[in-house]
């Protein structure tokens, strides 16, 4: 299973456009970020960077991978927000009203939050 945490490093490679630009963005050594790139690139079996004297270059595999990346991670991030949403949904709201047009418009308003959703 691909680790998401490499495909981010990857898209900060990418738009950083070298490892050392990349690893002050994410906060991590150049060296650890080299070999994250290395580690990926073997768990994908393919050449994502063309290695140059002092510099990756992106191959159009690796271009590609990265755009792969991207909607993967948005993806993700949208997995969790649902996983989220269902859960706020799970929760009961109680409450006590004695007058009838105060219920009314709590129901309506929360009818209209739900359609929202």
């Amino acid at each position: 299973m691909i680790n998401l945490q490499l495909l981010e490093q990857l898209v900060t490679v990418a738009q950083e456009g070298t490892l050392s630009k990349a690893a002050q963005v994410l906060l991590m050594s150049q060296p650890s970020l080299t070999r994250n790139m290395q580690s990926l690139e073997e768990d994908l079996g393919v050449q994502l960077f063309e290695r140059r004297r002092n510099r990756l270059v992106l191959t159009e595999t690796g271009h590609y991978t990265v755009q792969e990346a991207q909607l993967l991670l948005a993806k993700s991030q949208e997995f969790v927000e649902g996983v989220q949403n269902f859960y706020q949904h799970q929760i009961s709201l109680f409450a006590g009203i004695c007058a009838p047009a105060a219920e009314w418009e709590l129901k309506n308003r929360l009818m209209e939050r739900d359609q929202k959703n």
